[in-house]
């Protein structure tokens, strides 16, 4: 299809094209401006919040029992486990059980 046509009409064709496009876009972003995007006013809060620090203070709350204290864990196992196993160790550790 391109072979019968001139290099004269390619860019014909080409610059309708682009002449086309620029006006597209000339109509877009000049003519029909969009529109700026304002914010909404907030009302301001006219009521002060007040926190009613009193119900800590009832019997009910103080009669609750703080959390217990989480003791460590005793040691288990030996201080190097990659260490070969050998049966002096299970000998020693038999007598001390």
């Amino acid at each position: 299809m391109l072979e019968n046509l001139s290099p004269i009409k390619i860019v014909k064709y080409l610059s309708l094209g682009l002449a086309a496009v620029s006006f597209a876009l000339l109509l877009k972003e000049v003519i029909l401006k969009p529109k700026q995007l304002t914010l909404p006013s907030l009302p301001s809060p006219s009521k002060k919040i007040e926190i009613n620090l009193e119900f800590l203070e009832d019997q009910k709350l103080q009669n609750l029992l703080p959390f217990e204290e989480i003791s460590l864990p005793e040691e288990i196992g030996r201080d190097n486990p990659f260490q070969p196993y050998l049966e002096s160790e299970s000998e020693s550790e038999s007598e001390s059980e």
